[in-house]
């Protein structure tokens, strides 16, 4: 059975500009592709059939089923497809692996029925499906506007490795109750990002543009999280960041030597994390 990989990602940066007429916020963000993967196995069937190795996201809310469904409304296609989501990125914890799925779907399936959108045609169907979606198109690095949904690519990233920590902490309807603790004090100019970005398109990035305004909220939501920083931090992070809405936690690391000794330690904590490094859109 043939397979796409879709990969994680995380925030470099990430700033809110305010409200929006529409009930969302306006965002100013900068996404990079992680080498932390599902496996999406497709093969051609007569209907629409999607299962997954978390047997609790086997529903028709499942962003992969509705990426089938919206890309034959689209098209016209009534081809059916068979996929079965073997989950390697952690759930609910901001590093996209539902909309990551989504978006090799639409891409996979474009080509497979030979339907010929493309990236730009498949857009704004992404679009409909969530904010994070048409960033996974492309992946590597991007700044993200809008809602985040309005994406731009930036100059790939050298490689670099980094430790993703994944707390033990589950929050239904996890982004509208952190965006609904957010405030006027919160809001910022972007300039953050901007800055970020004038780094990235040298071909480096600094670690002091490393920021997320749900940090201000988080412990409000995740009870004990603050003692997770502080774990990371004792643990040898120089400097942990949310990734999305949360909860989980990344630290660049100089090396893979580095890398590999921070997540042995937690581990040996009994913290689920893991040794990563970005992805390049090439």
């Amino acid at each position: 059975m043939p397979y796409v990989s879709a990969c994680a990602k995380v925030n470099l940066t990430l700033e809110l500009l305010g409200a929006r007429p529409d009930g969302y916020h306006e965002i100013r963000t900068i996404f990079q592709s992680i080498d932390l993967k599902d496996q999406l196995y497709l093969e051609p069937a007569p209907s629409v059939n999607v299962t997954c190795s978390v047997r609790e996201l086997e529903n028709e809310e499942n962003l992969v089923y509705r990426a089938i469904c919206r890309l034959q409304e689209k098209s016209g296609c009534d081809r059916g497809i068979k996929v079965f989501i073997e989950k390697g990125i952690p759930i609910g914890m901001g590093l996209g692996g539902g909309s990551s799925d989504a978006a090799q779907t639409l891409l996979t399936l474009d080509r497979l029925w030979g339907l010929g959108f493309g990236i730009d045609g498949l857009l704004p169907i992404a679009m409909e499906l969530g904010s994070d979606v048409p960033f996974f198109l492309q992946g590597g690095t991007a700044l993200g506007e809008g809602r985040g949904d309005q994406v731009t690519q930036l100059r790939s990233l050298p490689i670099m490795w980094l430790v993703v920590l994944c707390p033990p902490i589950e929050l239904s309807r996890k982004t509208f109750r952190m965006y609904s603790l957010l405030t006027d004090q919160h809001i910022s100019d972007g300039s953050l990002v901007d800055e970020a970005v004038e780094c990235i398109n040298k071909g480096w990035f600094n670690n002091k543009y490393l920021y997320n305004v749900f940090e201000h909220v988080v412990s409000q939501e995740y009870k004990g999280f603050d003692d997770m920083v502080e774990a990371f931090v004792q643990a040898g992070a120089e400097r942990p960041c949310l990734s999305g809405s949360g909860p989980a936690l990344f630290s660049f690391v100089k090396d893979k030597t580095a890398g590999e000794v921070l997540c042995e330690y937690l581990q040996e904590k009994g913290f689920l994390s893991y040794l990563i490094k970005t992805v390049t859109r090439e």
